[in-house]
């Protein structure tokens, strides 16, 4: 491991919370930016709005009224009489930036509209607000319990639930569709879904941060790899490959800020363990291929992402 480089320059030495850097301080001791907790009455109920022909958007949904979290659930307009597959939609933005109604999130629900899936873009804690590891996870987790709980009510079936996520909402994705809904991840509302996500896309995702000195990873794990490397091993998704789902991985082959070989490491440990995964490698591509203006790359990319939920949520490895 690359951390092990720095253990001679180590040394023992007692240091108070007060002189660390904001980061590296323990997490209990850095309360939450977040307004006070509500209850889900004193939240503004969900507002229905047409965004696109074929596709209504319920904004403004809260998933978690302890943490004010809230997502937007774009679902075809389509009175077929059955309940629609869903993808939860995770955005990127290292933890510290990004919110689920911007421009490129809002392009993927109508695309999934189009394709006759429901889409939940949901917003999670955040770095400055108390969204240090594993909290987000656990949100993610929330979101996945609550449209679960309440897929009647929306024309959701629970039982054909997806995920997407770009970047670090890749890596989130990844860890809620293998790593079981318990311990570090463990919802604080729907601890009793026993639904499971059925497949799962993540584009330019971290797979595996046990060997990576990003300070913007750091700065999420608030403390370093060589430190506490069980504790990156968990936070990880090559760790639960045994446990893991259908996986598609998309990526730009020249990503300057995730590795193209996260998804390589990943793909080939899902194969060798049976796991159905597939790999979209975009030649000379940069960060977030479905998000940059390389139409060909982004078209080829989303194409391959609907063969791959069509199999999974509607075909026949669909249940």
């Amino acid at each position: 491991m690359k951390g092990s480089r720095w253990q001679p320059v180590i040394t023992a030495v007692v240091v108070t919370a007060a002189f660390l850097p904001p980061y590296l301080v323990p997490q209990q001791a850095r309360p939450a930016n977040l307004s006070a907790a509500k209850t889900e009455q004193q939240f503004a109920p969900p507002v229905v709005a047409e965004t696109k022909a074929g596709c209504r958007a319920i904004k403004d949904i809260v998933y978690a009224p302890d943490r004010g979290l809230a997502g937007d659930l774009y679902v075809p307009n389509v009175d077929d009489g059955g309940l629609h597959p869903a993808v939860i939609v995770i955005h990127g933005g290292a933890w510290t930036k990004g919110q689920r109604n911007s421009i490129d999130q809002i392009d993927i629900a109508h695309r999934l509209t189009e394709h006759g899936y429901a889409a939940f873009l949901i917003d999670y804690r955040l770095i400055q607000d108390g969204g240090l590891y594993p909290s987000p996870i656990k949100d993610v987790n929330d979101a996945f319990g609550y449209l679960v709980t309440n897929a009647a009510k929306w024309g959701v079936d629970p039982n054909r639930i997806g995920m997407f996520g770009g970047s670090v909402g890749g890596t989130m994705a990844l860890l809620s569709a293998y790593a079981p809904h318990t311990g570090p991840f463990a919802p604080s509302t729907y601890k009793d879904v026993t639904q499971k996500v059925r497949a799962v896309v993540a584009n330019s995702p971290l797979t595996d941060i046990r060997d990576i000195e990003l300070t913007w990873v750091i700065k999420w794990m608030n403390d370093t790899p060589w430190h506490t490397p069980k504790i990156y091993a968990d936070a990880s998704p090559v760790t639960y490959v045994t446990s893991a789902v259908p996986t598609l991985l998309i990526h730009g082959t020249a990503d300057s800020t995730v590795d193209f070989n996260q998804s390589v490491t990943l793909a080939k440990a899902l194969r060798a363990n049976g796991v159905t995964a597939e790999l979209v490698q975009l030649p000379g591509a940069n960060h977030h291929p479905l998000y940059n203006d390389l139409v060909a790359d982004r078209e080829r990319a989303f194409a391959r992402m609907f063969q791959f939920l069509d199999k999974n949520l509607k075909g026949d490895s669909a249940p």
